[in-house]
């Protein structure tokens, strides 16, 4: 036997369901053929109702995650690409033009922000290095060193 795809929409399948619940009731003892299916209709059309309006409340907070997420990724791009040319005049051998003009996944958006933190801590540590090696006793370097010493401590 072939089984048929029946295509109602849920919010048809929801009034339907209250109306049944009201000709159910109003009929209720005047007829037995409707008395027969109160056992059966009742209890599936108010659990259709309850489940039909939980949805909504799911399918809302779902949406608002969604949209967050999207927020965030959107404003780690652009905090990303505002970094991109004071990165690439400070930082000797940055390129970011990989960077630059394509879209994209939060995966690869999450790897190229561990990337340019990578490239801007080797430099710290690079220009520290040089500075240390090159510095006057007594004399302060004002280069990076507050930095690489605050990202070392965990700050």
């Amino acid at each position: 036997m072939e089984t048929e795809n029946v295509s109602t929409a849920q919010w048809k399948l929801r009034e339907l369901a209250t109306r049944a619940l009201r000709v159910i009731e109003r009929h209720k003892g005047r007829d037995v053929t409707l008395d027969a299916f109160e056992g059966t209709l009742v209890p599936a059309a108010r659990s259709y109702i309850e489940v039909y309006d939980a949805a909504p409340t799911h399918e809302s907070a779902q949406g608002a995650e969604l949209r967050e997420g999207d927020d965030s990724i959107a404003d780690l791009d652009r905090r990303i690409r505002a970094c991109l040319g004071v990165l690439t005049l400070a930082v000797p051998d940055f390129d970011g033009s990989h960077l630059m003009g394509r879209t994209h996944t939060p995966d690869r958006l999450v790897a190229d922000g561990h990337r340019v933190i990578e490239c801007v801590f080797q430099s710290i540590a690079i220009t520290n290095s040089r500075a240390s090696r090159s510095a006057v006793p007594g004399e302060r370097d004002q280069g990076f060193q507050g930095i690489a010493i605050s990202h070392s401590r965990g700050s």
